[in-house]
């Protein structure tokens, strides 16, 4: 019998651990609010790597975009996820216009001496590597553009200072191991 009970006790708490099923980012833009299935989609992204005993997380959901903002809590590091909607009548198809060498340095300029060191692209994942410094402190920040759908734009950003290589390195690889840097 107690092991009975115990078995009722757990089913609920093992269902309610496992991840739910994925809410659909959306694919239009009847409206400029992004829906509830694309906020889900950006706190779900790397959820298991970023976790709560180590990283704190708060997330804002803005007219054309959803951002989840990470902060470590013993390194200077940051994580960015975004998911953006382009609603004109190109869609992702200008992406270029938006994320290029020149706007992502700028997109940056709060870093002193922020630089574009390499950029790279695989299939509908662009990656550009960009060092930049606050404080004193050297960093390496990675963004990553992933076409999700003609409206939706994946962008993730990590800053790790750069005496924490081997941390920033481990993030990289597991967020996007198909291109976690540029050859």
């Amino acid at each position: 019998m107690k092991k009975m009970f115990s078995v009722l006790v757990l089913i609920p708490l093992l269902i309610g651990c496992a991840p739910s099923p994925t809410t659909g980012i959306g694919s239009n833009c009847d409206s400029l609010q992004p829906t509830a299935g694309d906020v889900q989609y950006a706190l779900d992204f790397g959820k298991d790597l970023f976790t709560e005993a180590v990283w704190s997380q708060s997330y804002t959901v803005r007219e054309l975009d959803a951002v989840v903002n990470r902060t470590h809590r013993s390194v200077s590091a940051l994580a960015d996820i975004s998911l953006l909607l382009f609603c004109n009548e190109n869609g992702t198809g200008d992406l270029e216009l938006f994320y290029n060498n020149q706007t992502v340095q700028e997109g940056f300029s709060n870093y002193q001496n922020a630089s574009v060191v390499k950029s790279c692209q695989q299939d509908d994942l662009f990656l550009y590597e960009v060092s930049g410094a606050a404080d004193g402190v050297e960093y390496s920040i990675h963004q990553w553009v992933q076409t999700l759908s003609k409206t939706r734009v994946l962008t993730v950003v990590t800053v790790f200072p750069k005496d924490e290589a081997a941390l920033d390195e481990k993030y990289s690889q597991t967020l996007f191991p198909k291109l976690p840097a540029c050859p």
